[in-house]
């Protein structure tokens, strides 16, 4: 038949046509603009694929599930109008696609990794898969009444997709990890959806005439509506919600003239000028009477470790004060000065490994971690605690040592993009245990290198999950503070 005739033909023109028994089809794109059941049938059937199957790598995990969900969104807004359980399927397909497309935007901000971000992101996946599975039920049962109104005797198949996502979902509950099951399952989806996109053509040819509802915007807008919202969002998370919360104030001069001596006592017993500057008056008077000190300096580029193309570098240096007492107690202060300047993009952490958990046997805690962060701006010294200072366990991953549970602890800031001189440390205090035991501090810098992170990711969250190094938008260098306290002087280990 002349496609001139398909193409001018109207909706009750085309069923006349089909219903005559001419010998020549519709052309495809005709077909699918007059009775379009085989295009809704192609975006459910790649929906459901994309929704169904995923892939955990390259980020495809996040972006393919959610382009599902919009497949599935402009597929029920056109068969919302054939019956109830259709218009349904329309109404959780919404829901769903706002919760999905949420998440996205939502990960590429900090707050996700909150206790508050966390119930937020659990509750809306909790309600993506409610609404996926009732979804597929409405689906089954629309299209089951669509088949009933055409006169097919042929079952839809739409059903058994219920069957297969209740099955998925319990071998997800008992954690099933084998493979025989997972590749049956992957077979059958794909029978599945062949028989979902045959439907289409079997409705053509049945001769029923889907009217899709009336729609203010076409499929383009909604899609470009979505897609422009998604965008403005990411740009936000990385623009805005990339950062910790700081409190920066300008430090204070020291004016106590008691502080002022001690710290001329401590610098004629060697503290290093640029690291006693930075100390609050409270610390020094801390450290009033001290009977020897060990200081150790490393100069920390980002390149350590392999690392090449990062630029920057910091100077690690670490001093141990003896203290006065009857037992032997150390006041120990672990220092970092940024030396050469590196890109700032949101968040970095201090990982300190302190004596008192790597040998309990020889040292206890005697005075708790603190510390702060200074910088320069407008050329004024400010000062800050850190956003997060605390003890947090955690599983580490461990390519020496597979899965571990640690406990350490953590300092998590964010320094100003404009400031200079940035700097910082943190400072605790021992006491002997039992003597003939070294003091082992170690204190690990991890610097994000870029903004580009998906999801959003925290260094302090990088640290714990290992995701530093080649590849990562995190690196690590570490320093150790390390000498033997009986030794006379005590020296760091590795001074000549």
């Amino acid at each position: 038949m002349d496609k001139q005739l398909w193409d001018t033909a109207g909706d009750a023109e085309f069923d006349r046509l089909l219903e005559s028994g001419l010998p020549d089809p519709p052309p495809d794109e005709v077909a699918r603009a007059v009775n379009p059941w085989r295009r809704v049938m192609e975006q459910l059937a790649g929906g459901l694929a994309l929704t169904g199957i995923t892939f955990q790598f390259a980020g495809l995990q996040y972006w393919l599930p959610a382009l599902g969900t919009l497949l599935c969104l402009l597929a029920f807004r056109a068969l919302r109008r054939e019956n109830p359980w259709l218009r349904a399927g329309w109404g959780l397909s919404a829901v769903r696609t706002g919760a999905v497309w949420v998440v996205l935007i939502l990960n590429a901000f900090l707050w996700r990794e909150t206790p508050a971000g966390q119930t937020v992101l659990t509750t809306l996946s909790g309600v993506g898969l409610l609404t996926q599975l009732g979804q597929l039920v409405c689906l089954w049962q629309g299209l089951d009444r669509v088949r009933r109104a055409a006169g097919s005797p042929r079952g839809t198949g739409a059903g058994w997709l219920v069957v297969w996502y209740a099955g998925l979902y319990g071998l997800a509950l008992v954690q099933y990890s084998g493979l025989v099951i997972a590749l049956v399952l992957v077979g059958l989806y794909g029978l599945l959806l062949a028989n979902l996109y045959r439907l289409g053509q079997a409705m053509e040819t049945a001769g029923y005439a889907m009217h899709p509802a009336p729609v203010r915007l076409p499929d383009r807008a909604v899609t470009g509506l979505l897609a422009a919202v998604l965008v403005l969002g990411l740009a936000a998370g990385y623009a805005f919600g990339g950062r910790l919360p700081m409190d920066w104030q300008p430090a204070d001069p020291s004016r106590d003239p008691q502080a002022v001596a001690v710290r001329q006592e401590l610098a004629a017993l060697g503290f290093p000028e640029e690291v006693l500057a930075d100390l609050t008056d409270e610390e020094v008077l801390a450290c009033q009477g001290a009977k020897r000190l060990v200081v150790s300096q490393r100069e920390l580029p980002l390149t350590d470790f392999g690392i090449q193309g990062r630029q920057g570098a910091l100077r690690s240096i670490g001093v141990a004060v003896e203290l006065p007492g009857e037992r032997e107690r150390w006041t120990l202060f672990q220092h970092f000065r940024w030396t050469q300047p590196a890109p700032w993009w949101g968040t970095e952490c201090l990982q300190l490994l302190p004596v008192y958990d790597l040998l309990p046997e020889g040292w206890a805690q005697a005075a708790p971690v603190t510390g702060r962060l200074l910088c320069e701006q407008n050329g004024q010294t400010m000062t800050a605690p850190y956003g997060y200072l605390g003890t947090q366990s955690y599983t580490a991953q461990s390519v020496f040592w597979g899965e571990e549970q640690r406990r350490d602890v953590f300092a998590a800031f964010s320094m100003p993009r404009s400031a200079e001189n940035r700097r910082g440390y943190l400072t605790y205090t021992v006491e002997e245990v039992s003597d003939g035991w070294i003091v082992d501090s170690w204190l690990n810098y991890i610097h994000q290198t870029s903004a580009f992170r998906y999801p959003a990711c925290s260094a302090l969250e990088a640290c714990q999950t290992g995701n530093t190094g080649l590849g990562s938008a995190f690196c690590l260098v570490q320093d150790a503070l390390q000498f033997y306290p009986n030794d006379d002087p005590p020296l760091p280990f590795g001074a000549q």
